[in-house]
């Protein structure tokens, strides 16, 4: 059998199959690191996204616990405006009934001085003294302020309702009928609901 074929030593032949195969397997080395440095990048990308979504959870609690504090301080600033509408309404209740005990004892005072005709001018000057008295227990009211202060600044609740009842008229141009007031010391503003209409102001 001859050593040439096509022209060519058996020798070169070889040698030039091993070159290729080296050059396939270095190759096929190469793909290998190309796919392995691929999936680290994927790995490294799923990793960041697993992240983020763990950030944007957190940002999604900080940001529930901030309104349902910010719901917790409006609530208590309704509870202060209500007990302060009670107190008020129990110290009205309180007037009449104190009117009521003093035309009682007018009208025993009344009588006695029908009963005993000698005591009769005696009788007249003490109910009239009684009835002066009587005013001044009328005028004895409950006297209440609410105050908030919020760092350097403070506001009273007087305050508050004036300039929430200018801030209707300003921007509605008419009466407030049904106000209500929602503090935000936070962001240093008041927003007040007249109705169907809204509105906020600085305090």
């Amino acid at each position: 059998m001859s050593e040439v074929t096509s022209g060519k030593p058996v020798a070169t032949i070889k040698s030039n199959v091993r070159q290729a195969v080296i050059e396939q397997s270095e190759k096929a080395a190469k793909a290998k690191e190309a796919i392995k440095a691929i999936e680290e990048v994927k790995k490294a990308e799923a990793v960041r996204k697993a992240a983020k979504a763990v950030e944007a959870k957190a940002a999604k609690k900080a940001a529930a616990k901030k309104a349902a504090a910010k719901k917790e301080e409006t609530k208590a600033a309704e509870k202060k405006t209500e007990t302060k509408t009670e107190t008020t309404k129990v110290a009205e209740k309180k007037a009449p009934a104190k009117k009521a005990a003093a035309k009682k004892t007018e009208a025993k005072k009344t009588e006695s001085k029908k009963q005993a005709s000698v005591k009769a001018t005696e009788s007249k000057k003490e109910t009239t003294t009684v009835a002066k008295k009587a005013p001044a227990a009328k005028e004895a009211t409950l006297q209440s302020r609410i105050v908030l202060q919020y760092g350097d600044k403070e506001i009273d609740d007087k305050a508050l309702t004036e300039a929430a009842l200018n801030a209707v008229k300003n921007d509605f141009g008419r009466a407030a009928s049904d106000l209500k007031l929602y503090i935000k010391p936070e962001e240093g503003r008041v927003y007040y609901v007249d109705g169907s209409d809204t509105g906020s102001f600085e305090f």
